[in-house]
């Protein structure tokens, strides 16, 4: 099932009229490197709150959405080592422009099927904390499910409340089987930010595991808890006296 689908995400702080810039030079790049093709390029996923945007590319000639897709990787992947673009001057004008938008945020990410590529704000010295992938498992809950041209969803992590995308493999519907809105634990390849640990993306997802949501008021019966009795000193006078000894 070939992917069809690619992300740009702006990390840190964004404010309004940053996003609204990144959303007008991504579409110009894109625009750029489809050159002309037959090939429409449809909103398939927008997260404000993580300033992540997924457009989806929908044309008769599949090859043609893959070209771009490739490309649009390579792009990403020579502002990250800050290595010359042999592209058409559209090209090179709208990377370079993205590239200057980085110097007002934390960073800007290429994110496809196969791979992320991060450029900072200086350039590739900054680069010294880059996504690292390795295999592991992410916790959360299973949003915004496609299979459009390819089987995509997103994963609200337990931790940071981040969309991460998590991109499946021919053959592996089954796993998404009444997933949606579950809470569910993905394993596979999940790359990371070097700098915080959070996790971006899951691929070549090994298990998605659905798991039972947690019961409010639960974590009073965890072990190694000790029942308040009258009398008992409060948290807060635990903690002040620990703070003052």
């Amino acid at each position: 099932m070939a992917d069809n689908t690619l992300t740009f995400a702006l990390g840190g702080r964004v404010l309004l009229e940053e996003f609204e810039q990144s959303v007008t030079l991504f579409r110009r790049l894109v625009s750029a490197l489809t050159h002309r093709t037959e090939v429409d390029w449809v909103i398939e996923d927008l997260q404000p709150g993580s300033s992540v945007i997924t457009l989806r590319g929908e044309s008769e000639d599949t090859a043609k959405v893959a070209q771009t897709i490739q490309d649009y990787g390579d792009v990403g992947r020579a502002l990250e080592h800050n290595e010359e673009l042999q592209y058409t001057s559209r090209v090179v004008r709208a990377a370079n422009a993205i590239k200057s938008l980085a110097q007002t945020v934390e960073y800007v990410r290429f994110e496809t099927s196969d791979s992320d590529y991060t450029i900072y704000a200086n350039g590739p010295a900054r680069v010294q904390f880059p996504l690292a992938v390795s295999i592991g498992a992410v916790t959360g809950r299973v949003q915004t499910l496609t299979s459009r041209g390819s089987l995509r969803f997103n994963l609200y992590d337990t931790i940071h409340d981040k969309a991460i995308a998590c991109y499946l493999q021919q053959g592996q519907e089954e796993l998404m089987r009444k997933a949606w809105g579950r809470r569910a634990r993905v394993s596979g390849r999940v790359s990371r930010e070097g700098t915080s640990g959070r996790p971006v993306a899951v691929r070549h997802i090994l298990d998605l595991e659905i798991l039972e949501d947690v019961a409010p008021g639960s974590y009073r019966i965890a072990k190694g808890t000790v029942p308040w009795r009258p009398g008992y000193k409060t948290p807060e006078d635990i903690i002040r006296e620990l703070r003052d000894a």
